[in-house]
Order: structure tokens, then sequence, then C-alpha cells
């Protein structure tokens, strides 16, 4: 069975942290390495944006230290590059 793993968004309308529970450690994985979009949902405002490059890079620095190997550590590598190219 597939737990969601839990991390927080900040809403761009309201402001407030939200915490998201959408995905699978797999499918956060797989679309950091991929350089795929990770939307966030706001309840409150009923409104869906893509989390930033800080909030990835807080990801994918999680999800590193909770899982050590070779495929985190080149997600931490190319989320860091794309982070400074935006």
């Amino acid at each position: 069975m597939s737990h969601s793993i839990p991390f927080f968004a900040t809403c761009p309308v309201c402001g407030q942290l939200q915490v998201q529970r959408a995905y699978t450690r797999r499918a956060l994985v797989s679309l950091l390495e991929n350089g795929r979009i990770i939307d966030a949902y706001c309840i409150s405002c009923d409104v869906v944006w893509p989390v930033n490059a800080q909030e990835r890079n807080l990801m994918t620095t999680a999800i590193a230290a909770g899982q050590p190997g070779a495929s985190l550590a080149s997600v931490a590598n190319n989320s860091e590059q794309r982070a400074t190219a935006d």
C-alpha cells in the first residue's frame, strides 16, 4: 500500500501554509527528477498552484534525508540547478 508524503506549501491567495497529501514518495521523486510541476491545493481558497523552487528544494532535502541513495542525490543536484536557472 502506498502512503502519501505530506508537505506544506504556501497558498498564493491567502498566504497560509497548507498541508499537501496528494503524492506518494515515488510520485514526488519522479516529479522532482523529471522537473515536472508539483501542484498544491488550498481548500479554503479552492485554488491550485505549482509549488515554487524553494518548496521543491525543501521537499528534495526531506526526501533525500529519509532515504539515502544515488537516485536521490541526483534529484537534489537537478533541483538546485533548476532553482538557480529560475
